[in-house]
């Protein structure tokens, strides 16, 4: 996901079909990403462009840049 977590972070992946969000998918240091679902594994989750997601951050967590290219065929 290149996404500079820090541990506690939590991303929830909009379920279309759900109309709601997955469960999280959780950062933990010294292991990565990781679904209680078991989806997925240490790098994370992989977005498709223009899919939806929150981010829930740790209070007092550190300003973080996130920049992520694509290309359109």
């Amino acid at each position: 996901m290149t996404f500079p977590a820090i541990n506690g972070d939590a991303v929830f992946i909009w379920n279309v079909t759900g109309a709601g969000y997955n469960d999280p998918f959780e950062y933990f240091d010294g292991y990565g990403w990781f679904a209680a679902t078991g989806d997925q594994g240490p790098a994370g989750p992989a977005l498709a462009v223009g899919t939806g997601f929150a981010l829930r951050t740790v209070a007092g967590a550190p300003t973080r840049t996130w920049n992520q290219t694509f290309t359109v065929n």
